[in-house]
């Protein structure tokens, strides 16, 4: 279903077609809103039509009102019908979530509509057909595809071929959190060409600190001091190490010589030690197989500090 067919169904509810753009955007990205979000989806500071579309929510029965500290409201789309015209009248969005994770969800909006010119991929179907042309393998998404963040509230957008995914920090979460995350999708950051990932937080989150996460992550298991794109140079150097070994170097010149031996000090780990003893017994091609099957990631860490503190404490439900 595309967006404007989604736009068009709910617009048969009796809303606006700016407030059925929002309804479809907020749905689809949490199932949650407040009453700025509405505003800077419109681009607008008065509140008033934001007050027209909640009323009009309450008399239709579609959504619930949660009322926090500091008069601050919290408008959740809960009516199975609005689900159904987006095409998603099963979406664990519907389903009422504590403070904790609903002010994730309201990031994660923050976040959507902080990047409208993107193409967002907002279903796991979306996501998987559009992973698979950008160089996904099956394997890798039916592993990613098991966890929740991939079709939950942490946003995946594309611009052209590049693509982004998120992970939200709504600061009640630990290290660990972010750690299970990247391990999860692993698989899949490792089997696409190159990604980006946005780090979203307040002023409160540690970014710092969830670089170095990303890097000791998603580092694991490289090989140290190697790349894809230079196994050739490798490759030579283990036949002149196995004619070194073998005594056979009369034919080396001076060039060949000193090649031999920077490159004795830089491929001497023990991971290029396992290469070498793979090349003796296997060949070229096997050395090839295993340098592409462990090359790491190609991922980029990007800090993305929203400017709203979400602070919410929950007083009491109006229905």
């Amino acid at each position: 279903m595309t967006h404007e067919q989604r736009v068009a169904n709910i617009e048969r509810f009796g809303y606006t077609s700016s407030e059925a753009a929002f309804l479809a955007l907020a749905a689809l990205h949490g199932g949650y809103f407040i009453r700025r979000q509405f505003c800077d989806f419109l681009g607008v500071v008065s509140g008033k039509r934001a007050t027209a579309l909640i009323a009009k929510m309450s008399e239709l029965h579609h959504a619930d009102r949660y009322a926090f500290g500091q008069n601050r409201s919290v408008i959740h789309i809960r009516h199975k019908a609005l689900y159904a015209a987006i095409g998603e009248p099963e979406s664990r969005n519907r389903r009422e979530h504590q403070p904790f994770s609903l002010q994730g969800r309201l990031m994660a909006l923050d976040y959507v509509l902080a990047h409208s010119g993107s193409t967002f991929l907002v279903t796991a179907r979306e996501r998987s057909e559009a992973l698979s042309r950008l160089g996904a393998n099956t394997e890798a998404l039916a592993v990613s595809a098991s966890a929740r963040s991939f079709s939950g509230h942490f946003p995946v957008r594309l611009e052209g071929t590049s693509v982004t995914f998120t992970f939200i920090d709504a600061g009640y979460d630990t290290e660990s959190a972010f750690v299970t995350f990247l391990r999860a999708h692993r698989p899949l950051f490792e089997s696409l060409p190159a990604f980006q990932l946005d780090f979203v937080g307040t002023i409160d989150s540690q970014f710092g600190r969830a670089a170095a996460v990303f890097d000791r992550v998603l580092s694991k298991g490289r090989l140290p001091g190697l790349d894809a794109e230079i196994v050739d140079r490798l490759v030579q150097h283990f036949e002149d190490r196995a004619a070194l070994e073998a005594r056979q170097t009369q034919q080396f010149d001076r060039a060949r010589l000193d090649r031999l031996r920077d490159d004795l000090g830089q491929f001497s780990s023990p991971a290029h030690q396992a290469l070498f003893a793979l090349w003796k017994a296997q060949g070229d091609e096997a050395v090839k197989r295993e340098v592409a099957a462990r090359r790491g990631t190609q991922g980029t860490f990007r800090k993305v500090q929203l400017p709203v503190r979400y602070s919410l404490c929950y007083t009491q439900e109006t229905v």
